[in-house]
């Protein structure tokens, strides 16, 4: 009897001891930073953002790697098209005191770009900064960027797959990723340099971040600035990437919220929040110069009025081929390039997967990457 109870009392010691030993792993837990940021919503510190220094290949491949500039007067372009080639400007880093490298990034099919609007937007740019390199970026040099190795988006090149509209979903993604690695201004090929942009005047030295709003108060994709290795451009990216792996349809995807505006408004609001977690949601896409403190980063917002980047060139009307239309739609003609909208409306009907559908079809060996809409 005494040992029974004896073995007993041992047994409630023991399952005490587990208890409190439990009961103290829990609290160590809840008195960490980590527990307090997830029931608060507080700052995450500069020191989660993910290490993005690499050393990789891709890393090692250099601008004039990447675009391969042909030698000047080398190309032979078709009638209304002109040749464009990269300018580079030899601005050592004693000379230039901006954080943003003064590169100006660009891309198209090809380097024969239709000669009114395109072309001579390219232009525009090169004159009227003249302190600035411009790298031109064709189909290729696209291709070249997005098959490098990315170690820290490892499911980049498998969520590519999802991607079926080789044009704007494919560019979203890309621009993202040449910013991220190059820093620098991203243009669209129909843009110029605004009065309010003074010559690149507009982005301050401290600015590691500059864009215009647009219509809806998010950050203008269509022309912005940052340094290298952003996390601005990191938050677009795995958010675009995790939309794509999420995305319901490959036949009509919604562009503009999977790789498009939507998503960049995102990336630049999760920046927004860990550098002012007490913000409201309207605060943090507010148009501001938000100083850098405590480890972040300056970033520079402009409301959306006087920021009308398009080429006016483009609106105009023409003749072509019977039909009236603006330059921009005639210098879209030229180049064969079909706008998304247009594209998905033709695609709509028919066999239709998810993106993880696809991809399990895919690691199943029940369907062929080839698979086309």
């Amino acid at each position: 009897m005494i040992g029974a109870r004896a073995k007993k009392g041992r047994a409630y010691s023991v399952a005490c001891f587990l208890t409190i030993g439990i009961l103290c792993i829990a609290a160590a837990f809840f008195l960490t930073d980590e527990y307090y940021n997830m029931m608060t919503g507080a700052a995450i510190p500069i020191a989660s953002i993910p290490n993005i220094n690499t050393n990789t290949k891709n890393n090692e491949m250099s601008l004039a790697e990447l675009t391969k500039n042909p030698p000047a007067g080398s190309i032979v372009c078709p009638n209304m098209t002109s040749p464009v080639y990269d300018r580079v400007v030899n601005n050592s880093t004693t000379l230039n005191k901006n954080k943003i490298p003064k590169i100006i990034h660009t891309s198209f099919k090809s380097r024969c770009v239709p000669t009114e609007v395109f072309a001579d937007g390219i232009q525009r740019w090169k004159d009227e900064l003249p302190e600035y390199s411009v790298y031109y970026h064709d189909d290729a040099a696209v291709d070249r960027l997005l098959e490098a190795d990315w170690p820290e988006f490892p499911d980049l090149h498998r969520t590519m797959k999802c991607i079926k509209y080789k044009g704007a979903m494919k560019v979203d993604l890309w621009r993202m990723l040449a910013i991220y690695k190059y820093g620098g201004i991203y243009t669209d090929v129909d843009n110029i340099p605004t009065k309010n942009f003074r010559n690149g005047a507009a982005i301050l030295p401290e600015d590691t971040f500059f864009a215009s709003s647009d219509g809806s108060g998010r950050p203008n994709q269509n022309v912005f600035a940052m340094e290298p290795k952003h996390p601005i451009a990191l938050f677009t990216i795995e958010t675009i990437l995790l939309n794509l792996f999420h995305m319901p349809s490959l036949r009509k995807p919604k562009v503009v919220w999977t790789t498009g505006p939507a998503a960049f408004r995102e990336g630049f609001r999760k920046y927004q929040l860990l550098m002012c977690p007490q913000c409201s949601e309207d605060q943090l896409l507010s148009a501001c110069v938000r100083p850098g403190t405590n480890g972040f980063k300056q970033t520079h917002k402009e409301p959306s009025l006087h920021w009308n980047w398009l080429n006016p060139v483009g609106g105009e009307q023409v003749e072509w081929k019977g039909y009236n239309m603006s330059k921009k739609e005639r210098a879209s003609n030229i180049s064969g390039q079909q706008h998304w909208n247009k594209a998905i409306y033709k695609n709509r009907n028919g066999e239709d997967y998810s993106c993880r559908e696809y991809l399990n079809k895919l690691d199943q060996k029940m369907i062929t990457e080839d698979w086309a809409l």
